[in-house]
């Protein structure tokens, strides 16, 4: 048994290293003892969130801007359920998968870079989105408008953000 449980664990580190090497020192710094650090989740996770945020940011703009072009009745109903629905997985794995990335590469934090800049604007954002999300949620058609709005623009916070982290120069 100990060794089906081990070559899991091997192979999950395996697919959860980065290609370009997280594994390397931040410059001018000495590796992490140990080797590796904290063991970091899977790219299948990083895969399903950004499909997620894809999903969510497609459903969210259908609301906001389909409104006049809805072909069937029970459009809207289908469109909200399926945002609300979206939006309870990134509550969940957003600040996971959040926190294990920023635990994985902690040690890149003090560095001031591109990369440092549009992970902290990913993670305010994702927050924000998750706050404002959750208050709208809630209070539907009663929350004030300034709230939904942050909502709304939020998006175009972590959307270009995500572009910036995956396309920065990490190292």
């Amino acid at each position: 048994m100990g060794n089906i449980f081990s070559a899991a664990a091997a192979r999950l580190y395996r697919e959860g290293s980065d290609p370009g090497g997280d594994r390397r020192p931040p410059p001018g710094g000495r590796p992490a003892p140990g080797g590796g650090g904290v063991q970091h989740v899977p790219g299948s996770m990083r895969k399903l969130l950004l499909l997620l945020i894809v999903a969510l940011t497609a459903t969210g703009l259908a609301l906001t801007y389909g409104a006049g072009a809805r072909p069937l009745a029970g459009w809207a109903k289908a469109m909200s359920l399926a945002h609300i629905w979206g939006g309870f997985f990134f509550l969940v794995l957003f600040p996971l998968y959040a926190w294990d990335h920023v635990s994985h590469n902690r040690r890149w934090l003090r560095v001031p870079a591109l990369v440092t800049f549009s992970g902290a604007m990913e993670v305010g954002s994702g927050a924000l989105l998750i706050l404002t999300g959750v208050v709208v949620l809630m209070y539907g058609d009663q929350v004030w408008e300034a709230l939904r709005q942050a909502h709304h623009w939020l998006t175009y916070l972590l959307v270009p953000a995500i572009g910036l982290h995956f396309l920065a120069r990490k190292g």
